[in-house]
């Protein structure tokens, strides 16, 4: 079984005007073998996120809101890796199971102690067992000129986005870092290439193709002035594994500069910004393979095939829990699957993978970090 090429399995986008929220996610499935399939069993849960997903994340530009940015994707399921994954995992649970599991495992987890700095996670194997690897960076800064209104970022500024990056994993115990280096920080004059910045396609690997550097585990940052609606888009881990010399080029994440923060300039100032989400987010698309909470946008599939995120029917839209915003958007499950106080306790608002404002982007589970440990073993160590 081959790996899909990066022509049949576009990367993820985010978009910043949620009227083109419509856009759905289009499920890939992508190739895996039966040692993955090992692998990826989150702490005892038989549903795992095995399908090829785009990813996408929101850009907050106050503790409460912000604006937020769906994903898109070119391709389909490949039917020969969907038989595939039937047969290393065993039938995949539906929706409903995966309710009744996920009440399950909340109530479990009131009763177990957390673990590291996390407010959210109990104990984690795949994370216990995992030593803290760091990622390096290397950030390409595409601008118009070499002034802040060109586009041009302070080191102080790189250096905070990575620290919300590093503050972000370290808080929910995932057992990875990102490490810059000033020497790593480059700058390209390309005017109208930063404000009309189109990505995935042929122009887009040959713009990175003479800029991209290290290996596959190492992740480059291109920010830029504007990509149409898009806010941040990345690839996934295996675009690289498989490779194509488009794909390989391609590899890494992109974000317009609007979304890369917490500014130290704006705090001071007391103007608004960023608080570095964007980018955890990205990054969990390229190291681990994550999909978005609400893959699919229905309470009928199997959402993003991690089992601790409950099914999701549609994005949070931007939004944070507060006065007038109500938040049932993951498929409710039934009395007889959970006592009815957590009925409603499934929200994915404050996961990193949902498309929430930034001041309630907190959680990543113990699903979705054996996932991303599973699938960076398996795609970038060693590339």
């Amino acid at each position: 079984m081959t790996i899909p090429s990066f022509s049949s399995s576009v990367p993820t986008h985010h978009f910043s005007n949620m009227r083109l929220s419509s856009l759905l996610c289009t499920l890939s499935v992508i190739a895996t073998t039966t040692p993955l399939a090992a692998l990826v069993s989150a702490s005892g849960f038989t549903k795992v996120n095995l399908l090829n997903r785009t990813h996408r994340a929101t850009h907050a530009i106050s503790a409460g809101r912000g604006d937020s940015i769906p994903c898109g994707t070119n391709g389909g399921p490949d039917p020969e890796v969907e038989k595939l994954m039937y047969i290393t995992c065993g039938k995949l649970l539906r929706s409903v199971q995966v309710a009744k599991l996920n009440a399950k495992t909340e109530l479990g987890a009131r009763k177990t102690s957390t673990f590291g700095n996390s407010t959210f996670q109990t104990f984690c194997p795949a994370v216990h067992n995992h030593p803290i690897t760091y990622i390096k960076v290397y950030w390409h800064q595409i601008v118009v000129d070499k002034t802040p209104k060109g586009g041009l970022l302070s080191q102080n500024r790189l250096n905070s986005q990575i620290n919300a990056v590093n503050h972000f994993f370290g808080n929910n115990s995932f057992p990875f870092r990102l490490r810059l280096n000033p020497q790593d920080v480059a700058v390209v004059l390309a005017a109208n290439t930063s404000q009309n910045y189109f990505v995935g396609g042929q122009a887009d690997a040959n713009f990175k193709k003479p800029l991209r550097r290290g290996t596959g585990t190492d992740l480059n940052v291109y920010s830029v002035m504007g990509m149409g609606f898009l806010q941040g888009w990345a690839t996934y881990p295996w675009h690289y594994a498989n490779g194509s010399e488009d794909a390989k080029a391609m590899d890494g994440a992109t974000l317009v500069t609007t979304a890369i923060g917490p500014d130290p300039d704006a705090i001071a100032q007391g103007r608004p910004t960023a608080e570095g989400k964007i980018l955890a987010h990205e990054a969990l698309h390229w190291l681990g393979g994550l999909f978005h909470t609400f893959q699919g946008n229905n309470c009928s599939g199997e959402g993003d095939y991690v089992a601790d995120t409950r099914p999701q029917s549609a994005s949070a839209n931007g939004k944070c829990p507060g006065p007038g915003t109500r938040f049932q958007l993951s498929c409710s499950a039934t009395a007889s699957e959970t006592p009815q106080s957590l009925q409603y306790a499934f929200d994915n608002y404050n996961n990193i993978m949902d498309y929430s404002g930034e001041g309630c982007m907190a959680k990543i589970t113990c699903g979705q970090m054996t996932r991303a440990i599973a699938m960076w073993n398996h795609y970038r160590v060693g590339t």
